[in-house]
């Protein structure tokens, strides 16, 4: 599959928009949250599960690296990809892997969900800020 320079021009400025953010952050972390379900199930070390998760994040940096895009929309959008991915897991593990976890509270939901929240703020956020503080030196 060879892309001709324009095709990769296109894409890189349909990258470079804000308004296709959202589309991109719903595609890569459903693809992701698949990928780490497929993790989950075939693999039974509980520790590699954070390999999607960092491919999941440097990838989505690197995919939007050369764009004009601000901190705060990278932020977002990296956060919602990341939010995705861990809304899929997390389901999948409640409806099939644990259908036990079902009857528990609603609480004990939250705050688990919201962990992975404030790890996807931090995670997100240093990453967003790297790119913009260092991106600029690096072209």
């Amino acid at each position: 599959m060879n892309l001709k320079k324009r095709e990769v021009q296109s894409l890189s400025l349909w990258f470079n928009q804000p308004r296709n953010l959202p589309s991109l952050s719903l595609i890569y972390g459903g693809t992701f949250g698949a990928l780490i379900i497929t993790t989950k199930v075939l693999l039974t070390i509980a520790g590699l599960i954070f390999v999607p998760y960092a491919i999941l994040v440097i990838g989505f940096f690197w995919l939007i690296k050369k764009t004009q895009i601000s901190y705060f929309h990278r932020f977002l959008a990296g956060l919602a990809s990341f939010m995705l991915a861990t809304l899929i897991i997390y389901f999948y593990i409640i409806l099939v892997a644990n259908p036990g976890a079902r009857e528990m509270p609603i609480s004990g939901h939250l705050w688990r969900i919201g962990i992975m929240l404030a790890i996807g703020i931090v995670v997100n956020g240093l990453m967003a800020y790297l790119q913009s503080r260092f991106e600029p030196k690096l072209s």
